[in-house]
């Protein structure tokens, strides 16, 4: 899965990033060090505890799971101690969200909305953002900031605790974001593991965004709306190619993190390492949710395409046409 997330890039510029995103979508964004983070002090504003459980679904990282239990339970299936529903749209795909919030009101859960895979996909003519009680972004996984997210909610009493969290000392944040460089720069060697462990496990307890994060992300509208477009064109293209092998569209406003494509596991592993010794790109074979909806899910084995700028589109075609002729 780490394959597809961009590579941190250090620059010397430092973007105007979160302003542009609220102007871009006419609402306050909330910066954050990371969604973790964001998602953390979330649940914790809303005043959730380890007695309480959180519906989850069964592909979430172990990180995510890690930040969510330090206060609230996380479990598989609803019981009488569920209190919120955590609705993650996997590679940008958007979750049925009609048929998940009606289940939810009616046991008057709070929606958390896990967005960490897009910035903008739309749900019908409405923004995916846009729903929920409590939306967090992952902003490194769409650009190389390394480290970065953010929160909205349209709960004022919410809100002012995000604010307050987020507003809190940046050294600590900066400092955590120097180590997560030194890791990532290779300086630990053989305790690079150990290192990378003790670091994620604790990166939820920093809240402000690191402002070493800011140089790698777009510093203007146009930036933003060329990645954006850039994800539809490769989307368009594979559903083209594939048919049903990708997901359809359901919301009409998809734009992706990642290109799943189905096929058996056999063919698809096989095609894994076609393209990582042709191409040096590593393509995860991982479960996807056809279904689009954690209420009944549909998992099947999917071969995954980054979208990124790492990913150039040309490069993307070729892979492609790797996975084209050797699918059966």
């Amino acid at each position: 899965m780490i394959d597809l997330y961009p590579t941190y890039r250090r620059t010397t510029r430092r973007s105007p990033f979160v302003s542009l995103l609220s102007r871009l979508w006419g609402c306050d964004v909330i910066p954050f060090f990371s969604c973790r983070s964001a998602m953390l002090t979330g649940l914790q504003a809303f005043g959730l505890s380890r007695l309480d459980e959180i519906w989850v679904p069964p592909y979430l990282s172990h990180c995510v799971l890690t930040a969510v239990s330090r206060t609230v339970f996380p479990a598989m299936a609803p019981s009488t101690r569920t209190r919120a529903i955590l609705v993650f749209h996997q590679f940008g795909f958007p979750q049925c969200i009609d048929a998940i919030e009606e289940i939810a009101r009616e046991n008057r859960w709070i929606i958390i909305n896990d967005c960490a895979h897009t910035l903008f996909t739309k749900a019908g003519e409405r923004p995916l953002f846009d729903w929920g009680d409590l939306s967090v972004f992952s902003f490194a996984k769409i650009y190389p900031c390394g480290l970065g997210g953010g929160a909205l909610t349209n709960r004022q009493a919410i809100a002012e605790r995000l604010f307050e969290a987020a507003s809190s000392d940046q050294r600590e944040a900066a400092d955590a974001f120097d180590f997560y460089r030194e890791i990532t720069e290779g300086c630990y060697g053989d305790r690079t593991p150990m290192k990378i462990q003790s670091l994620f496990g604790y990166l939820p307890d920093v809240k402000p965004l690191a402002p070493q994060a800011l140089d790698a992300l777009p510093d203007t509208e146009d930036a933003i709306q060329r990645d954006a477009e850039q994800r539809r064109r490769i989307y368009r293209e594979a559903r083209e190619l594939f048919g049903d092998r990708v997901p359809s569209d359901l919301s009409g406003g998809t734009v992706p993190f990642a290109i799943p494509i189905q096929g058996n596991d056999v063919d698809l592993h096989r095609l894994a390492g076609s393209i990582r010794d042709r191409l040096n790109m590593n393509t995860p074979v991982l479960h996807f949710d056809y279904a689009q909806n954690m209420l009944e899910p549909d998992y099947r084995k999917a071969l995954v395409v980054g979208c990124h700028e790492g990913w150039s589109e040309d490069r993307i075609r070729v892979i492609f046409q790797i996975v084209k002729e050797g699918l059966t």
